[in-house]
Order: structure tokens, then C-alpha cells, then sequence
């Protein structure tokens, strides 16, 4: 644990997460970002992530086209690459979905309306502002179930240098403990990324977990990154068993604070494989509808 970083260790930590309905999150592919993601949509900036955050800022935001008072949308930028073909990629939790767009209209083509985007932003606002399913993306949109937990932490070092100092450690550690059957390849394995300011800086290092809808508690331990047994679905299966019990935190999202690499493990035995949550680290836990899961 780096030395020298004011985070607070006495105001209570649980239950202390704003509300949101979605959490939408932009990979770019970098880890760090301007201060306000928004202005990466502006010179110097001008990335193709980057009008794509300040679109889903503007249009989910105070005053925004899709703006709700009663459906909270947070917007973040992540380490995560966006899709080679286009730059422009959005995971959306915790329903668990990666869309993909295609290309944005060139400054040179007669036609700059970019029908993409708009299609994205109208099934992001009804899939925020609905409950149930609200059937797939329209085309051009393409997305994807994400089938596997994602662990994000905030490194956004033009906010604070608390989470650039601890964020890229905890990622970097993460990345060292997943055991191997979680890490199965960069589409469909476990994901770990450094992702823009979500609140609490004070509180470093910043972590959400995101449990995927379906997911089964495992049985295996890391004990330095190796793993002690099989998963229960592996058990079961070579036996002619069932397959595992869900997780209970299935399709939820767990918020940790005040993570050292020391806490790296548990959080990998206890919540990702076991199903439980860490009380003493817990900042709140958000369920598929925004609610908040008092703990």
C-alpha cells in the first residue's frame, strides 16, 4: 500500500451510494481522461469515444433530451478497448450488455446526421426508463450479453491522484489473482478496467463489481493466484449432476471502498466466486432496477 494517501478511515462507508438506474460505461482504451469526460468530445480531444461520451452526458443529463428525475444515469469513460472497426463501444450495467456502432459520418461526408448514435441513445433511454425486457438493439447497433463479472476501479488521476495512484495498482493486482478458468480470452472472460470518477475519492481505491445475470458460485479458492478446486458447475458435470447454484449477487452490482491490493483476494474468493459481500468495504449494492440493497 502506497504511504502518504489521505483516505478517510473513520466516516462510515456503508450504504453510501447514490441511486442509478444505469451505468453506462464508454471504453476508450486509455486510462486517464480530462477531468470532465465530457470534454473529451472537444478539441485537443476529439476522439470518436470521445463525442460519444458528450453525447450520452448531454442526452442523460440535467436538461437532457432523456433525462428523468425518477431514472439516475451514470455516465463513465473506461480502460476497456472500444471496437477496432468503429472506437465506439458501451457496456451498459447492471443489465449486462456490450453494443458496438458502427462508425461515426465523416467530417467530409454530405451526410453528418449520425443515425448510429441517435439509435443507441433511444434504446439506452428505453431500456433506463422501462422494467422487464425491452428487446435487442435495432440495427445498425449490434450488442452482446456480457456473461462473465466485470471489475472496474476508479484510476481517474485528473480528478484525484488517490484513485491514479491506487487504481492502476488495483487493476494491475486484480489482473495477477483472477485464476485462469475466469480469465478465458479479452471478449468473454473476466474484465478488468480502470474506469473515470464515480464518487468517493476519499474513500480510495474505488471498486464496482458487476455479477452477470446467471452466474454460479464457484467452488475454488485463490490462494496466490492459484486455484484450489473446481468450480461446483465442473464438480456437478463430471459427476452428471446439476449445474451450480446462482450466485445471490447475480445481476447486482457491488461497490467496494477503501480497497488495498491486501483485499484484492477476498473480493475474488468472497464476492465473485462465493456470492458474498465484504460489509467492512461495502459502500452499497445496486440491484437490475437502481434499487438500492440496504446491507
Amino acid at each position: 500500500m502506497p504511504s502518504g494517501l489521505d483516505i478517510d478511515h473513520k466516516t462510515p462507508i456503508t450504504n453510501n451510494i447514490a441511486p442509478y438506474t444505469s451505468h453506462l460505461l464508454v471504453s476508450t482504451g486509455q486510462s486517464d481522461w480530462a477531468s470532465r469526460i465530457e470534454d473529451e468530445s472537444t478539441p485537443p480531444h476529439s476522439q470518436p469515444w470521445g463525442n460519444l461520451v458528450g453525447a450520452l452526458k448531454a442526452a442523460f443529463g440535467r436538461n437532457g433530451q432523456y433525462h428523468s428525475r425518477t431514472s439516475n444515469v451514470l455516465v463513465t469513460t473506461s480502460s476497456l478497448p472500444a471496437a477496432r472497426s468503429s472506437g465506439r463501444t458501451v457496456l451498459a450495467f447492471p443489465t449486462g450488455e456490450e453494443i458496438t456502432l458502427p462508425p461515426s459520418p465523416s467530417i467530409q461526408s454530405s451526410n453528418t446526421d449520425d443515425e448510429p448514435l441517435s439509435a443507441l441513445l433511444a434504446y439506452l433511454a428505453r431500456a433506463t426508463h422501462t422494467t422487464g425486457s425491452h428487446g435487442p438493439p435495432p440495427p445498425p447497433l449490434h450488442s452482446v450479453p456480457i456473461t462473465h463479472p466485470t471489475i472496474l476501479i476508479c484510476s481517474h488521476n485528473s480528478r484525484d491522484t488517490r484513485c491514479g495512484v491506487l487504481g492502476p495498482l488495483l487493476v494491475s493486482e486484480f489482473k495477477r489473482l483472477l485464476p485462469p478458468s475466469l480469465q478465458l480470452d479479452a471478449e468473454q472472460g473476466t474484465r478488468v478496467a480502470g474506469i473515470s470518477h464515480i464518487g468517493g475519492h476519499k474513500w480510495a481505491g474505488n471498486v464496482i463489481v458487476y455479477i452477470p445475470r446467471g452466474w454460479s458460485l464457484r467452488r475454488r479458492a485463490i490462494v496466490d493466484g492459484e486455484e484450489a478446486s473446481a468450480s461446483l458447475e465442473e464438480d456437478r458435470a463430471a459427476h452428471g449432476g446439476p449445474s451450480g447454484k446462482e450466485s445471490p449477487l447475480a445481476g447486482k452490482g457491488v461497490w467496494y471502498g477503501r480497497v488495498e491490493p491486501r483485499h484484492v483476494e477476498g473480493i475474488i474468493n468472497e464476492t465473485i466466486l462465493g456470492g458474498k459481500v465484504i460489509r467492512e468495504l461495502c459502500r452499497g449494492v445496486v440491484d437490475e432496477g437502481g434499487r438500492i440493497i440496504r446491507i
